[in-house]
């Protein structure tokens, strides 16, 4: 600039956004990318280079890419900075990765993935509905994972969840129609609602080692069998829920094959979605039960109902869809 040259260390906000550039270099002297710097463009080759630290929100969103590869020494990819580039068929991710953020990938045409160990954290949404998506790598050394992680993701097959995870959040398969088993790790200490919901897990398995879970006649409790946490979607048909049992978490069993639920005395609350779009035919309401959820019973096979004697509200659409239903009973 009139003679003197600078060295470029930061692309700043919106700096690029709505170009027509189509091939893009970034020089090692760049540490970070910031909000919606190259937005809305029809960039089809990406140039990293080693020294990125920061890709920020937004900052390829909608892009043409069609495969990518992030440098080792890339920190953090923000919220949504590479989102709807529904081209990305292929993507690396270096050791070094810290962190990526929520919907970082979402809606992209990704058919494997490998998250690098020096990951240890996942945002909400990071990877929904990458419906290419079939095999999943998670590395020893992820903390957390967010909600709606892999939701939509209706090609994955597997995953194997690694031993060093702590919590995963809600929805985290919610339509991963091909998905037929799951495992509990060692130190997973909190899971979401609809853990497994409108998938076709069959099994699921929890460590010897883990001390917050368990599995009895094939359903996820806690260890103390006081909250029912997930059911398989395929198998059971006919389950009475433990007699220690208060709590069925929301989506416990949406969209399972199961067709009668005998509910314990003394069971208390059952969650929004927990049964919905499920077989279920049949099922009892213990007077001690005082609260049941939006849609928990929506579009399943119930033709009689006799609504709870204790709790005071049906819930928004607590039976929307059922089509068989015939007999309502109001205490």
């Amino acid at each position: 600039n009139d003679g003197k040259t600078y060295t470029v260390n930061s692309i700043g906000e919106k700096a690029f956004n709505y170009t027509k550039a189509t091939k893009v270099t970034i020089p090692a002297s760049v540490d970070s990318i910031k909000k919606n710097a190259f937005d809305f463009n029809d960039i089809t080759e990406l140039n990293l280079s080693e020294g990125l630290k920061y890709i920020g929100d937004y900052a390829f969103y909608g892009s043409n890419l069609t495969n990518l590869t992030i440098p080792s020494t890339v920190i953090k990819i923000d919220t949504d900075a590479f989102a709807s580039s529904t081209s990305l068929a292929t993507l690396t991710l270096k050791e070094g990765l810290k962190y990526i953020s929520n919907s970082a990938f979402y809606h992209t045409a990704l058919t494997s993935l490998t998250i690098p160990a020096s990951c240890d954290s996942i945002g909400n949404s990071a990877f929904l509905n990458c419906d290419q998506l079939k095999t999943v790598t998670l590395n020893e050394g992820i903390i957390k994972m967010g909600d709606g992680i892999f939701n939509g993701c209706k090609l994955l097959n597997s995953i194997t969840l690694p031993s060093t995870l702590k919590s995963i959040g809600t929805e985290p398969f919610l339509n991963c129609t091909k998905l037929t088993s799951i495992n509990i790790p060692a130190a997973l200490e909190n899971i979401g609602n609809a853990f497994i919901a409108k998938t076709s897990v069959a099994t699921i398995t929890v460590d010897a080692n883990n001390k917050k879970f368990h599995v009895v006649d094939g359903v996820l409790y806690d260890t103390k069998n006081i909250i029912l946490y997930a059911c398989p979607m395929t198998g059971i048909t006919d389950l009475n829920i433990k007699s220690s049992c208060s709590v069925i978490l929301d989506g416990a069993f949406w969209g399972t094959s199961i067709k009668k639920v005998t509910l314990p005395n003394g069971f208390l609350a059952v969650g929004d979605y927990a049964f919905c779009q499920s077989s279920l035919e049949s099922i009892n309401f213990p007077k001690t039960l005082t609260y049941y959820g939006e849609q928990a019973f929506a579009s399943t096979n119930l033709t009689e109902v006799t609504l709870p004697e204790n709790a005071p509200y049906v819930q928004d659409g607590a039976f929307a869809g059922c089509l068989k239903l015939t007999s309502v009973i109001i205490p």
